[in-house]
């Protein structure tokens, strides 16, 4: 069934939305490149928020008759079906949007993970970037073959979606369970090391949480969204029923399919592009202050291999204390590099049995740290340090 006039609307509508947020993510993008300067991560992490926007706007751009022979996937086979070439082209932007669009949180979940290993494991190499690209490759590698099976004529474009609609609704639940651990291992070590250091990281450890939460609601739906069009394309099957046959004047089921999956993902990169800014405005309006901290003593602090093998940290003493790094912002919980010595496992455990958490081991006594310290004690040298540094600001 040809397009209808409220499917050219919607369509439009859609495209004009993405293409607003493509083009801040490039300004943005070109902006940290040009003026201030950024590591491969935050690079990368503009980009793909840019190529996600940029390919769902040309994909609602180009009218759905121009490529498809329906409004919702009809049953094509290649070099059979005339213009088949347009259902390859339509599958190959919504999978490079996906696969954009899911990337984004990846690169969260580890830089997640990477900054909690050089926590704990200070002295082994990491590549985030090399751990990124290895994952997205295998994703980009399932959609080549999935391209390529439908090319050689092994099955039809219906079963090419079906295929891209449960490899989808796997990552996403994959994804829910990697932000959920990552994201309470984060919260707790960062909130460790702020009390170590004496740094107050509560609006760090709340864009944490939103970042959890907006991203486990997106991914939960996406999966059930993703389901639930698999679901209805195998009833479909068994009663040798097409995709197109959800698309008539009497069915808005695609219609309603359309809409609320992309406006789920409107709202996530939305969502995304200011969490970043937000991050990024707040470290630039407390850089001053920070650099006043006392240097030494641990660290809690965003290395410069955070930022992809490098791509610019090791600058960091030219900008004083708080070094910007990419991890820092694809976390967005950094908090200021106080001295140059990574937090180790004595310290985070000490703070743990402060807590009553589990970092203690089960040999600490109540009211004493794993050392046989009094936590009395340490929360009164802690108190002491920082009239220490109250009275020395005043100094200043």
């Amino acid at each position: 069934m040809p397009e209808t006039v409220a499917e050219k609307a919607q369509d439009l509508v859609m495209a004009c939305l993405f293409s607003i947020i493509a083009i801040v993510a490039l300004v943005k993008c070109r902006r940290v490149i040009v003026l201030e300067g950024a590591e491969t991560a935050i690079k990368t992490f503009y980009f793909l928020i840019f190529g996600a926007a940029i390919l769902r706007a040309i994909w609602f751009f180009i009218p759905s008759d121009v490529l498809e022979p329906s409004y919702a996937p009809a049953e094509v086979w290649a070099f059979q079906t005339p213009n088949w070439e347009g259902t390859l082209i339509s599958e190959i932007l919504l999978s490079g949007g996906s696969l954009c669009l899911f990337a984004i949180f990846v690169l969260i979940i580890i830089y997640w993970a990477d900054l909690l290993k050089k926590v704990f494991k200070p002295v082994r190499k990491h590549e985030p970037m090399t751990t990124f690209l290895t994952i997205m490759g295998c994703l980009a590698a399932f959609e080549i073959a999935n391209f390529s099976l439908f090319i050689a004529g092994i099955y039809s474009s219906q079963v090419m979606t079906l295929l891209d609609s449960i490899m989808l609704a796997i990552v996403s639940m994959v994804c829910v369970v990697e932000i959920t651990i990552f994201s309470h291992r984060f919260r707790t070590v960062l909130t460790t090391l702020g009390a170590i250091n004496q740094v107050p990281t509560d609006s760090q450890v709340r864009t944490i949480v939103w970042i959890t939460v907006f991203g486990n609601v997106f991914f939960v739906l996406r999966a059930a969204i993703e389901v639930f069009l698999a679901a209805t394309f195998v009833a479909l099957w068994k009663q040798g029923k097409p995709l197109s046959s959800l698309a008539t004047p009497r069915n808005h089921f695609w219609d309603i399919y359309v809409l609320v999956k992309h406006t789920l993902e409107l709202l996530i990169l939305f969502l995304m592009l200011w969490t970043l800014q937000s991050r990024r405005a707040g470290h630039h309006h407390h850089g001053t202050s920070q650099q006043r901290l006392p240097q030494g003593g641990s660290a809690l602090r965003s290395s410069s291999a955070a930022g992809g093998g490098g791509g610019g940290g090791g600058g960091g003493g030219g900008r004083g204390v708080a070094s910007g790094s990419g991890g820092s912002y694809l976390s967005m919980a950094s908090t200021v590099s106080i001295g140059s010595k990574l937090p180790n496992r004595r310290e985070y455990t000490e703070v743990k049995d402060l807590e009553g958490g589990e970092g203690g081991g089960g040999s600490a006594q109540p009211g004493r740290l794993s050392n046989g310290t009094s936590k009395k004690a340490v929360a009164a040298a802690a108190e002491e340090r920082g009239h220490q540094r109250s009275g020395s600001d005043g100094r200043r």
